[in-house]
Formats: C-alpha cells, structure tokens, sequence
C-alpha cells in the first residue's frame, strides 16, 4: 500500500501483518474481516455490541481483534438464533456452535444475549457503545427502526457499521438508510462484500488514531486506494484460508452492463444462488448478483465459487413483472468460454429447464418464453458432473435473456399464446390437467375426511375417557360421603366418650369433698389417737409408780387390807380404762386402713379414666388423618377429570384449526388456477399489465413456500 494511506507511523495496523480469522468463509462479512481488524486497533473501543450475529463470523473477528490487539473492550452479540425472512429460518445447532466458540476463544469478555434487539435495548445506557454493528433484517422499516433505536447508545466517539448497503433486489432497503445518512467527512462506503457502510457519529469530535481521520477525510483518489487496499486484503485472506493463488479468485462482483442507465429504478437485476453445502437450501450469503438493461437481447457472465462442484443452482433472472426471452444458458471457463462444459441452446433443452416462482410459461417456436407475474421468478439448473479445470480457472455462468415490461410488448408477444390457448387441443390439455388439479383436489378432500375421522375417532376417545373419569369420579364421591358417614359416626362416639368423661369429671367433683372430710376426720382420729396414746403412757407409767407403791407398801407392810382392796380396784378400773384404750387404737387403725383403700381406688379410677381418654384421642386423629388422604385422593381425581377436558378441548381446537388450513388450502388452490385467466382479462380490457403485486406475492409465499 502506497504511504499515501498509510504513512511509515502508521505500519502497525493488523491488516498489514496479516490477520488469520477463527471463523471464516461463512457468509458475504468474509471480505470485511481485514478492515475489522484495523477498525478495532485504531478505535480501541471500551463497549463493542452486534446486533444480529447469525453464525458469527462478523462478531467473532471484532473479539478475536480485541484479543489480539490487547483492547480492553466488552462485546456483546444480539441474536435470537431463530433466522429472519432473508438469512432463513435456525435450528438450535446454530445457537450451541456460537455459544461453544465463544466460551472457547472469548468467554473472558464477550457476551451473548439472546433475544430481539428491542429488549436488549434497555441493558445499555446511553453513550455507552463505541462500536455499533447492525446486521439484522435488512427491510428498510426494520434497519431504519434499529438505526433510530440504538443511536442514542452511541458515545460521541463511536462508530456504527451498516452491512448489506450494496444489495437492492427484492425488499433489501439498507442502500435506502445509508443515501438518508451519508455525508463528506462522516461516512466511508466499501462496495465489495454486499457493501459495508462506516459511518461516525459526531464528526467534530477526535478519534483516537490517524488512520481514522484521514479514513473520514478521504478524497475520491484516496478514498478509491483504500477500497483497492481492502479488496486486495480480502483476495489475499481468500488464498490464504483456500490455498488458490489470490489472481485466480473470483471476485463474485461481475461488471455492470454499460447500457444500464445510472438510475437503478430502470435496471434489471439477476442473481445467481449456490446451494449451502450443509442443507443444499439457497440463502442470500450464498449468491452473486448483476444488473443489465431491458429491451434488447443481453449476455450476462455470473462467476461461480472456487469449490462450486456441480450441485444444482437457482437462477432469478428478473426482479420485477415483465415478459422474460431466454435464449441460451452455458457453463465454462474464462479461457475456455468457447467450450462450455453444459449448454442449453435450442428450444427442447430450454423448456427442460425447471421454472418455478412467480411465473408462467409462453408458447414460442424458439425460445423459452416466460412471463414473470412478480418479483421472484426462479430457473432451476439441473445437477452436473464437473470436470478438473483447466489452470484451476474458475468455472461462469453465460445467459443470453431478453426482458421487456412495456404492455405493447406483451399484447403482441402473447397473442400467439392467446390463439393457442383458444385452439381445442390447448383447451383439451388444460382440461385434463384440471381434471389432475381436481382428482388432487378430491385425493386432498379424502385426506381431510381420514383425517376428520381420525379426529372424530380421537374425540370419541376422549368422551370414552371423559365418562371413564365422571365414574371415577362419582365413586370417588360415593367413598367420600362413606367417609363423611364414618366421619359423622365417630364424631358421635368422641361425643359420648366426651360426655362419659364429663360425667367422671363430676363424679370425681363429689368425691372430692366427702374425701376431704374423711380426711379431716382421719386427722381428728390420729390425733385423738395420739392423745389416747399419751393418757395410755401415763397410764402404764402411774401403774409403774403404783407397782412401785404397791411394792414399797408390800415392803414396808404398812398397809391394811383395805387399802389393798382400794388398790385392787384402782388397779381394776385402770385395766378396763387400758382396754378400752387398746379397742379404740384397733378401731383407729382399721379407720386408716379403710381411708388407704379408697384412695388407691380413686388413684385408679384416675389413671382409667386417662386411659380411656388417650385411647379416644388417638382413635380421633387416625381417622381425621385417613379423612384427609379421601381429601387428597379426590382432589387428585378432579385435577386428572380437569387435565382429561383441557385435553379434549385442544383435540377440538386442533382439528379445527386443521380442517380451516385445509379449507384455505383449497381457495388458495382454486384461486392460483384462475389466476392466468384473470391476468390475461384484466390485460385485454385495460391494456396494461399490473398484477396486485403484493396479494400474489404474499399468498404465493405463504401457502406454496414462495416457489
């Protein structure tokens, strides 16, 4: 690169190292990835966010940048992985590898965040991101929603990238956003790669790199010496990862027809897709495109891949309603373009070609004629067997088409189509394939009855299983009022327990004063005892003074018979006092022990009567814990009886929902086949030729898939 762009202070950009992707050859960012790395290393941004990263190829050579040129920056992907209506429809695969590669390489500091841009907007504050990518739908409603969005995210040093600026067929409208958005000094446009715009946010406020600058500043001289650069940088990545020698790549930018007027409203556009080599689906990465004029017979060259191999391509010759000629279709070698390995040149091998989309084939002697209804037409290429090439010189596809759209043009071209449509054989022909149409149509209605009946036969079941239920249910009813009754009767016996309980209560509330008393008069009685005892023990002890005096009298001699008869009396009288003393002591002991035996009797009849309680209580809480389990069980039935009608009632809705799409089916079909009829009606009356490009577009994609 001349130092015109890069001065010997700025050789330390990646690119002119050489940069050496993870992840690369997966899509149209490919010939980006260069100029990605140079924008990371001279940016060094802090917050780096992509919105919409499909397989990552684009967002995982911004992180493999920050790593390698030691940026300290935060990436974030916005993506829900599910496809879109041009990058096509995901599966969950493409999820687990971005997720695997990134906790691989990138897990320190990169983050993905599935969902749609709209609620990933509020996760970041305002000015927060320096590098804004948006790679999403590529409408101009949904781009221009994204742009307006997430601008106020952008720090007034940062810079948002806009790919796909380049594409203008079918509803691609990002050309649109970047013709509103572009202006000197602030924007910087690469056309190869599908186009990626640069676009800075204030363009008064200094970046942190020379190359920046002078990349905004650019003039149209130096502007042009850096798309050179780039393209050669992508070229020289190409050969590196292919192992093919970098001047013998393709560019997959074929050259414009020098007749195409700079307005691209009035240009043609042909695209040519190769199939994806996982799934054999044809995707807008997977494709090269041209623009060429109408009205008189061209020949467009579209080059093919490197490792094209044969597989079937798809050609949409046409972006818009208009009478398509095709006059031949080949396949060489640049060196060889006289030799061309497949050819279709006369009438029989075109009309073998396999049309399919918005268009409707025209009876012509010569050519395939073919006329387009709207804006996505497809020729279907049969599969080839290739042969080595020559100087590895890559393989092209030469068409020679005509494309004519003013009314004039149909009225005459059709009109031998008309005559041959009027003529009997034509009619007969077309008879039969309604009869086709109609056996199909009535092969589709039995269909639908089996498929009724198969519903009906279902719904049966499910009344079978809903009457299998209400039994269920009603016996489940009957076991819990048998347990209700259950319930009722021991109620009942808990009651009488209770009054029974109630009743020794009192009892023992009765005996309670008459055992007081007792015991009163038990204590009365021990006294009295005691006291008895005591008069005993002075008894015994004055009979010991009187044996003493008796002794002493005895042994003085002193006294008289009458004395000792007196004594003998006394002696008498205190005998009888002393049995009568021993009586009442043996009464009192029997007293005591009759007081002993009533209270060990009531202890027991205490001790009963807590036994009897504890044997009720426990009887009460088994059965309110087998109430609850019958509680449970039929709480469980009614959750079972609930399931089996939610069921039921989806089974209903299900079928519905199926016998309307067959029903649509079935318009959507009777309506496709007047179709013709009605174009052709509404051209002889009004002398113009413009079909309700959005009605016939929409239900065609709808309901036959877009082909």
């Amino acid at each position: 690169m001349s130092d015109l762009i890069f001065p010997p202070a700025l050789r330390d950009l990646p690119s002119l190292r050489g940069v050496n992707p993870h992840k690369y050859g997966l899509g149209a960012w490919s010939d980006h990835i260069p100029f990605a790395f140079d924008l990371v290393a001279a940016l060094q941004p802090e917050r780096i966010v992509e919105l919409g990263t499909f397989s990552g190829e684009s967002y995982f050579a911004l992180c493999q940048a920050v790593l390698e040129n030691r940026v300290r920056a935060v990436c974030y992907a916005v993506d829900t992985w599910q496809g879109d209506e041009h990058a096509g429809v995901l599966d969950e695969s493409a999820f687990r590898d971005v997720t695997a590669h990134n906790r691989q390489f990138y897990a320190p500091f990169s983050y993905l965040i599935r969902g749609t841009f709209d609620e990933a907007h509020a996760q970041f504050s305002d000015g927060s991101i320096d590098l804004l990518h948006i790679d999403g739908l590529h409408t101009y409603e949904a781009v221009k929603h994204d742009f307006d969005l997430w601008l106020p995210k952008v720090s007034e040093r940062g810079i948002v990238l806009l790919h796909d600026v380049s594409a203008r067929h079918g509803d691609f409208g990002v050309w649109k956003l970047w013709e509103e958005i572009a202006t000197p000094g602030r924007s910087f446009l690469f056309h190869h790669g599908w186009g990626l715009g640069v676009w800075r946010k204030n363009p008064k406020k200094p970046l942190p790199h020379r190359f920046l600058e002078r990349f905004f500043a650019a003039g149209p001289e130096e502007a042009g010496a850096i798309r050179e650069y780039y393209t050669r940088a992508a070229a020289a990545l190409r050969a590196h990862k292919t192992g093919v020698a970098a001047d013998t790549l393709p560019t997959l930018q074929p050259p414009v027809d020098p007749d195409v007027a700079a307005d691209s409203e009035t240009a043609i556009l042909a695209q040519l897709f190769f199939p994806h080599p996982e799934d054999n689906s044809y995707a807008e990465h997977c494709s090269v495109c041209t623009r060429y004029a109408q009205g008189a017979w061209r020949k467009i060259v579209l080059p093919l891949p490197a490792d094209y191999t044969g597989a079937p391509l798809r050609l949409d010759p046409l972006n818009c309603v208009g009478l398509l000629d095709v006059g031949g279709i080949a396949i060489s070698s640049r060196l060889f373009a006289d030799k061309p390995i497949w050819a279709c040149r006369n009438r029989a091998q075109l009309d073998a070609l396999q049309a399919a989309g918005s268009v409707e084939p025209v009876p012509h002697p010569r050519f395939l004629r073919l006329l387009s209804t709207g804006d996505d037409p497809h020729l279907l290429l049969p599969a080839l067997t290739l042969p080595d090439m020559v100087n590895e010189e890559p393989w092209q596809l030469e068409v020679w088409l005509r494309v004519r759209t003013d009314p004039a043009d149909f009225l005459s071209s059709i009109h031998p189509w008309l005559e041959a449509y009027r003529a009997a054989p034509a009619r007969q022909t077309e008879l039969e394939n309604l009869r086709r149409t109609l056996a199909a149509e009535a092969a589709a209605r039995h269909e639908a009855e089996a498929q009724r009946t198969h519903f009906a036969e279902a719904l049966g079941a499910a009344h079978a299983a809903h009457t299998a239920a209400a039994d269920a249910h009603a016996a489940s009813s009957a076991a819990l009022e048998s347990a209700r009754h259950e319930l009722g009767v021991a109620h009942t016996e808990l009651n009488a327990a209770r009054a029974e309980l109630e009743a020794l209560r009192a009892t023992h509330e009765k005996i309670g004063p008459e055992l007081e008393s007792d015991r009163t008069a038990l204590s009365a009685a021990r006294a009295e005892l005691e006291s008895m005892r005591a008069a005993i023990k002075g008894a015994y002890a004055e009979l010991e003074n009187a044996r003493a005096g008796l002794k002493a009298a005895r042994t003085e001699r002193l006294l008289t018979a009458t004395e000792l008869s007196c004594v003998r009396e006394e002696l008498a009288q205190q005998s009888t006092q002393v049995a009568f003393l021993e009586k009442s002591r043996r009464e009192m002991a029997a007293r005591a022990h009759a007081m002993s035996q009533l209270e060990a009797n009531l202890k027991a009849e205490r001790a009963e009567s807590a036994r009897v309680r504890q044997q009720w209580e426990t009887s009460i809480r088994a059965r309110e814990t087998e109430l609850q389990r019958i509680r449970e069980e039929a709480a469980q039935q009614a959750a079972q009886i609930d399931a089996l009608a939610k069921s039921l009632h989806r089974l209903e809705a299900d079928y519905r929902t199926e016998l309307g799409r067959r029903r649509s089916m079935q318009r959507s079909f009777t309506w496709r086949l007047g179709l013709p009829l009605r174009a052709l009606s509404r051209f002889l009356t009004s002398g113009s030729f413009r079909p309700r490009k959005n009605r016939l577009n929409d239900s065609n994609r709808r309901d036959y898939g877009g082909q």
